[in-house]
């Protein structure tokens, strides 16, 4: 996940063991990958009231796929959206590097 400075003063160190402990939370319930990931976007959402948390799989054809998704109300729940993003070979080559990409909606 990419932030400016401004998001990164905002998740302070108090701020990211609360998302922690959401998270093992969600272990000690054994909950499922999903049920994990999608309470790991809710329990973050909160420290980024201005942007999206996402959580999406790329498969090799370059096929995105978001698989949850929770944002402000100003940004539209992108979960469920399928979108081919070979045709943007620069964005695909830094997912596929497993780098940080930030985009401007």
């Amino acid at each position: 996940m990419a932030t400016d400075s401004g998001d990164a003063r905002a998740f302070s160190p108090e701020s990211q063991l609360a998302v922690l402990r959401g998270i093992v939370a969600s272990l000690a319930a054994q909950e499922g990958v999903r049920e994990l990931i999608g309470r790991s976007l809710r329990e973050l959402a909160p420290h980024f009231p201005a942007l999206r948390v996402a959580y999406s799989t790329v498969d090799a054809e370059g096929l995105l796929r978001v698989l949850d998704s929770v944002g402000c109300d100003s940004l539209p729940d992108l979960s469920g959206l399928v979108t081919d993003i070979s045709a943007a070979p620069a964005y695909f080559a830094a997912l596929r590097a497993r780098e940080v990409v930030r985009i401007a909606d």
